[in-house]
C-alpha cells in the first residue's frame, strides 16, 4: 500500500486463473494492483521469455525503470537478461526486502 503512494504495482503471475479467483475470494488482494498481467491470458507463463516481453510492452516501461520481484530465482532469468531489475523475496524476509527496494530508490 505504501509503494502504491508513488509507484505504480503491476501483478505479474504465471498462476492458474481459478488460482487467482481463489485467492482474491479469500484475501482480497487485486485492488493493490494498478495492473495485471496474468500467464492465462497470454497463453505463456514463466520462465518464457516471451511471458516478459507481454510485460514489459504491457506496462510500457523502459526494462530497466522496472523492478520484479518473485520468488523464485530460476523464473527471472529472462527478465534479468533483458535488463530489467530483479530482487528475490523469501517468505520473512521483509526487512531484506524493504533494505534492497531503498537502495534501487524505491
Amino acid at each position: 500500500k505504501k509503494l502504491k503512494v508513488s509507484h505504480r504495482i503491476v501483478a505479474f503471475s504465471g498462476n492458474l486463473k481459478t488460482r487467482i479467483d481463489f485467492l482474491e475470494q479469500r484475501y482480497g488482494f487485486r485492488h493493490l494492483f494498478d495492473q495485471e498481467i496474468y500467464s492465462f491470458d497470454h497463453q505463456v507463463t514463466k520462465p518464457d521469455r516471451k511471458f516478459v516481453e507481454v510485460m514489459i510492452h504491457e506496462v510500457k516501461c523502459k526494462p530497466e525503470e522496472i523492478v520484479y520481484i518473485d520468488d523464485n530465482d530460476p523464473y527471472t532469468k529472462p527478465a534479468r537478461d533483458m535488463g530489467v531489475k530483479v530482487l528475490i523475496y523469501s517468505r520473512g524476509q521483509v526487512e531484506k526486502l524493504k533494505r534492497e527496494l531503498r537502495e534501487l530508490g524505491v
